[in-house]
């Protein structure tokens, strides 16, 4: 199974998305350190979706959904077929990701190489 890494994000700064010219928002506690959780509220309309939509998107959004199911798909067939080893064209579909026209390329690069594809 892949052991992702965990992110954290302190402080997100905004210019012209939805409702917010310009703002930020700071995910950190009374004591500027990162704080596990955080809860936006509001009012319906307000822009709470908008924000969550803007750092899903700026962290990969579909493109990084994409490729955790396709390990996910993989590493099943994996299990079903006992254990077997990866395809050349399974491979090619992982390092699909890492070609230098998509989007987030180099994370993908790297991140292929940390699991040895």
């Amino acid at each position: 199974m892949v052991d992702w890494p965990s992110l954290e994000i302190a402080i997100t700064r905004f210019k012209d998305i939805g409702p917010f010219n310009n703002g930020h928002l700071d995910f950190t506690n009374e004591n500027g350190q990162y704080s596990p959780v955080t809860i936006i509220t509001g009012e319906n309309g307000t822009g709470k979706t908008i924000i969550l939509d803007a750092i899903r998107t700026l962290l990969g959004g579909d493109i990084l959904s994409q490729f955790h199911s396709t390990l996910l798909e993989l590493r099943n067939n994996q299990i079903r077929e006992n254990g077997r080893e990866l395809t050349d064209a399974e491979i090619s579909i992982l390092r699909r990701f890492a070609s230098p026209d998509y989007p987030f390329s180099l994370m993908f690069k790297l991140l292929l190489r940390k699991l040895g594809f």
